[in-house]
């Protein structure tokens, strides 16, 4: 990451079309629609605070050359046991990993976390390596694969939309806006195309709670502009309510509860097969997947 600055030519810079260049600048020239960055334990050594600044600054470069692209973290991988010393460990390599899934939040970027498939006992499946340190084995690459293809799954589940300002949109004049999520619920006003609302709250069945002209109404979602990055979940599994934290471990600061029957707004940006990135009150925080059953 610390070589990212550096004039063209340089030797760790990856080669595209025959020319070593820096990687926004090659970025530029593939003009893709996503960009995954996976990087490995080179950087375990540098402190927390320099590995964000250098990511900080790769996405940054990256969002000027390419403003639309969708921009994915994978986060530092696992070693064995065998060679962690004092620089570079499977503590060092969480802390690190920490410290980026904190940029991602701020800055908005996809966290794809695969390594729970990759460990056992908090490090690397030495089953998985060819050289009981850092690198994978056939093996080990199967069960990366396997991971990305979880991922995959989880990135294309169909959202049900998420809250805020939507517009009115697939149909030709305007919208019923109802008393009730339902058909059978009496009309309270019809809303234009084009027009926006202020949606509030997933009703179920694929209606929405709005706010329009100052009164609370229903919508049907096919018929709202809805964002698609989230879903939403039921708290599941629990006599009465599950811990939310601040991180995504059982030894993070408990950020409150969520009472069993709730519906929680389940972020597409950040996957673990442990955990769902959620939203409370406007701010993100982390849930178990044990206790929230995602609604189709």
């Amino acid at each position: 990451l610390a070589h990212i600055a550096k004039d063209d030519g340089y030797s760790k810079h990856p080669e595209y079309n025959g020319q070593r260049l820096q990687p926004y600048k090659a970025l530029k020239d593939m003009n893709p629609g996503k960009v995954f960055i996976a990087l490995g334990v080179n950087d375990v050594g540098d402190t927390s605070s320099n590995v964000r600044s250098y990511y900080k600054a790769l996405i940054e470069s990256i969002r000027t050359v390419l403003p639309e692209a969708e921009i994915f973290i994978i986060p530092i991988y696992p070693m064995t046991t065998t060679k962690e010393n004092s620089k570079r460990s499977n503590s060092a390599i969480d802390n690190l990993n920490t410290a980026i899934l904190r940029l991602a939040m701020s800055m908005e970027v996809n966290y794809v976390d695969v390594t729970p498939k990759l460990k056992v006992d908090g490090a690397l499946n030495k089953d998985y390596s060819s050289d009981d340190y850092v690198h994978f084995n056939d093996a080990g690459y199967a069960a990366l694969v396997a991971a990305l293809r979880d991922y995959v799954s989880f990135y294309n589940t169909q959202g049900v939309g998420g809250m805020g300002a939507a517009t009115i949109v697939n149909v030709k004049n305007f919208v019923n806006a109802r008393k009730g999520p339902g058909t059978k619920y009496g009309l309270v006003f019809t809303i234009n195309k084009g027009e926006t609302v202020n949606v509030t709250e997933y009703a179920g069945n694929n209606w929405y709670k709005a706010e329009y002209n100052n009164k609370t109404v229903y919508i049907y979602g096919d018929y709202l502009s809805l964002s698609k990055d989230g879903m939403y979940g039921k708290v599941v599994n629990v006599s009465s309510y599950a811990n939310i934290r601040a991180l995504p471990s059982e030894n993070a600061k408990l950020d409150g509860r969520a009472d069993k029957g709730q519906s929680l707004y389940v972020s597409k940006l950040y996957y673990s097969p442990e955990w769902y990135r959620v939203l409370v009150d406007g701010e993100p925080s982390y849930i178990s997947r044990l206790y929230v059953s995602i609604e189709k």
